[in-house]
């Protein structure tokens, strides 16, 4: 990885800025922020930036010495660039950051995911007051959901998580209930308190899929067609409304949950919330999320 490479032909002067994971092939964010940085006139570069597990602290060495001006994280340095970075908002309890900013050369993070997914599955038409959630997944995706249907108080009435990784998702619940009982922590970051298990097994996940009425897939599962899915779809049902942070395909959960009649969203309308959040964070301006929803999009029709 060559952070010089990758800017190569940037304009003199440009702030520097992109998206960092692995992998990143499926990424809409380039086109994306792109697009919103051509419409309003700014001089400015947004790449794809792919770091491999063991280009890790040679990323963090590049990208102080170029510097970059901002960056996206994605799967699976969310919770590793949070100990980098000084935690804002809501990322100071969640651990996890996807949004960085260069501030005079201090690094600040912050969680765009939740407020992303908040304003989504409102214009999805989905309201989890008083549901029975099944949240898939305990990493920094999962990890920051969990906690803004807390602080955001949108009161579900029990939320179950799974993750391959038990002692991972038991963490998960416990810094959450942590954050409820801990008395320094703001009012308005706990107000929204519900009943919060793991699923633990297959069979109690099976039951809790039967018989909730939100599956929220926050795992890598469906990123590729060829993945191993996250649960067996024959524990769908068609009163259940499924929502799939993966934006760049319809998973096989999507298909599975709409072949049955149950409603289905992907997550683009996240990716753009979140992304135009990022991109007020760099630039102290409000996109166009218009533009970026149509590049995204149109980045989707290309890669197909």
């Amino acid at each position: 990885m060559d952070l010089d490479a990758v800017f190569h032909d940037a304009p003199a002067g440009a702030k520097l800025l992109g998206v960092i994971g692995h992998p990143l092939g499926h990424t809409l964010s380039p086109a994306m922020h792109m697009a919103a940085i051509k419409r309003l006139g700014l001089n400015a570069v947004y790449a794809k930036i792919e770091v491999k597990p063991d280009e890790w602290d040679d990323f963090l060495r590049q990208a102080k010495a170029l510097p970059l001006h901002g960056f996206n994280v994605t799967l699976p340095y969310k919770e590793a660039i949070a100990k980098e970075a000084r935690c804002r908002d809501a990322s100071a309890y969640l651990g996890s950051v996807n949004t960085v900013l260069n501030n005079d050369g201090a690094w600040e993070g912050w969680s765009t995911d939740g407020p992303g997914f908040v304003k989504d599955i409102a214009r999805c038409g989905i309201d989890l007051r008083d549901n029975r959630i099944v949240l898939l997944g305990a990493g920094g995706a999962a990890r920051a959901l969990l906690f803004t249907i807390s602080f955001a108080a949108l009161n579900p009435r029990k939320v179950t998580l799974f993750d391959t990784s038990l002692p991972k998702t038991q963490a998960l619940i416990d810094d959450l209930k942590a954050v409820w009982k801990n008395p320094g922590v703001p009012a308005d970051h706990k107000k929204g308190v519900f009943d919060v298990e793991s699923a633990g097994d297959q069979e109690r996940l099976k039951e809790a899929v039967r018989g909730c009425d939100v599956l929220i897939n926050a795992t890598p599962a469906g990123l590729k067609p060829s993945d191993t899915p996250a649960i067996d779809f024959s524990w769908l049902h068609k009163n259940l409304t499924v929502y799939d942070l993966i934006y760049h395909r319809e998973t096989e959960l999507m298909r599975a949950a709409r072949d049955i009649g149950a409603r289905a969203f992907d997550g683009l309308g996240m990716l753009v919330s979140q992304g135009a959040l990022s991109f007020e964070k760099w630039f102290r301006t409000v996109p166009p999320a218009d533009v970026m929803l149509a590049a995204a999009k149109a980045g989707l029709q290309n890669k197909s």
